[in-house]
């Protein structure tokens, strides 16, 4: 096996950065050879994956959390590649997929000598508008209130560490003022059918 690392390095409000280190002795010590690829944004995943098949890699690792797992599942699934192997590496603020499938930090040694070991999962996969996810989708207020927030200027980060609408709007309440009224407006908007 030949894995390209795709390394999110905002996952966990940063701790990628940090994790990688461990991560990275633990691959380096299961797999001949591994070629990592680094990512600062969103967007960015899908070329290095087909630069590193292209290659001769043959399977992929997301270090990051559900964000990134579900961007490299989507990419893998719509360009193709149903059966390119995804290992998950959680590095994310919540990692509920990696949880739900017992893929913890804290297990990491483990996780990696099974996936050095070719031990494989079939997992259910969801798609929304040709869009494909692993764990959650969220819609309605959920994404509202993510939009409201962005387009004032709160981080990414910030506001989609949390599934519960209530809580990414107490972020954004406690951001400023205009965010609460927009987000307030929004809310009102959605629940109205006024999208």
């Amino acid at each position: 096996m030949k894995p390209v690392a795709l390394i999110n390095t905002a996952a966990g409000r940063g701790r990628g950065i940090s994790r990688i280190r461990e991560f990275r002795a633990l691959l380096d010590a299961s797999f001949e050879q591994v070629r990592y690829e680094e990512t600062t944004g969103v967007g960015q995943e899908g070329a290095r994956i087909d630069a590193a098949l292209a290659d001769g890699c043959d399977c992929v690792l997301a270090l990051g959390g559900d964000g990134t797992w579900s961007i490299v599942a989507d990419h893998l699934l719509r360009t193709g590649r149903p059966g390119v192997p995804l290992g998950l590496l959680p590095a994310g603020t919540g990692n509920d997929f990696g949880k739900s499938l017992s893929i913890t930090y804290d297990q990491r040694a483990e996780v990696v000598r099974a996936i050095a070991a070719g031990r494989r999962r079939r997992v259910d996969v969801g798609r929304v508008e040709g869009r494909h996810f692993l764990n959650v989708v969220g819609m309605g207020f959920d994404i509202a209130v993510i939009h409201d927030a962005q387009s004032v200027g709160c981080s990414r980060a910030i506001c989609s560490t949390s599934s519960a609408p209530s809580a990414s709007c107490f972020v954004i309440v406690a951001s400023n003022s205009r965010s609460k009224r927009t987000a307030r407006e929004r809310a009102h908007r959605v629940r109205d059918g006024r999208t």
